[in-house]
């Protein structure tokens, strides 16, 4: 995901955290009503996730600002997990302070683009009901020059095994 802020302008960097909220809230955030209830008594939470990460019970809470109630909320709810907590706001400012390898987005030709969308077409599915993980996929250049178009898959954190995924 840095590299992904890192690239993309500002404005891209809110689409993608209108997205990334979007996703949580609506999709995965109304699962049931307990989940419900915590969304809602701490509004600073855009979502959790409740997994194993290398081996160990981990809840992952996903912040739109530093909420200390919040935090002591998780810690105690889910004590014998390790919690991390994410302030996405000041993930997203971080990486924008941070200087751009890119001056601009290469260019990637219209017929590769095509195929390789083709390719997310046939495959998306599958991957986003076996991995729970992922927000979006789609291609980018790689490279300075974009000379090795390639797909790009985010998720959320590539360790964390949600509970009921393998």
């Amino acid at each position: 995901m840095k590299q992904y802020c890192n690239i993309y302008k500002l404005s891209d960097m809110f689409l993608l955290l209108t997205k990334w909220a979007y996703f949580f809230t609506d999709i995965i955030g109304c699962v049931n009503e307990e989940r419900e209830q915590i969304l809602e008594k701490f509004p600073s939470v855009l979502t959790y996730i409740v997994g194993k990460k290398h081996g160990k019970s981990t809840t992952k809470v996903f912040l739109k600002y530093d909420d200390s109630k919040a935090e002591g909320y998780f810690r105690n709810s889910f004590e014998k997990h390790v919690p991390q907590f994410v302030n996405v706001s000041k993930t997203i400012e971080e990486n924008l302070k941070k200087t751009s390898p890119y001056t601009s987005r290469p260019l990637m030709g219209q017929n590769i683009r095509t195929r390789l969308k083709e390719v997310i077409k046939r495959h998306s599915t599958a991957l986003t009901t076996n991995h729970s993980q992922i927000f979006e996929i789609g291609t980018m250049p790689d490279g300075e020059g974009g000379e090795k178009p390639c797909i790009v898959i985010h998720c959320f954190d590539k360790s964390l095994v949600p509970i009921g995924v393998t």
